[in-house]
């Protein structure tokens, strides 16, 4: 678990860096951190890391949604946690 939380803040940065995410986005901590089932035919378990960001307008996307393998890589970023 530690890896992965390492690499969340770096996948952020990157994200706000492109374009992708605003700046307030950036000091976000996550709000749950879950394991679930691999998704689209993968085999084992994900990361799963929920962020609330009130401070977006957009209520859709007020909530963020990263996923990452269990050797913490990164595998997906989005608003509606699928």
């Amino acid at each position: 678990m530690r890896s992965v939380t390492g690499c969340v803040d770096q996948r952020k940065q990157t994200l706000i860096k492109g374009g992708k995410l605003d700046a307030s986005w950036s000091a976000v901590k996550p709000e749950k951190v879950e394991t679930i089932d691999g998704k689209k035919g993968k085999k084992g378990k994900e990361w799963k890391l929920t962020f609330k960001n009130p401070a977006v307008t957009d209520a859709s996307k007020q909530t963020l949604y990263m996923f990452y393998s269990p050797s913490a890589n990164f595998i997906a970023a989005n608003f509606t946690g699928q």
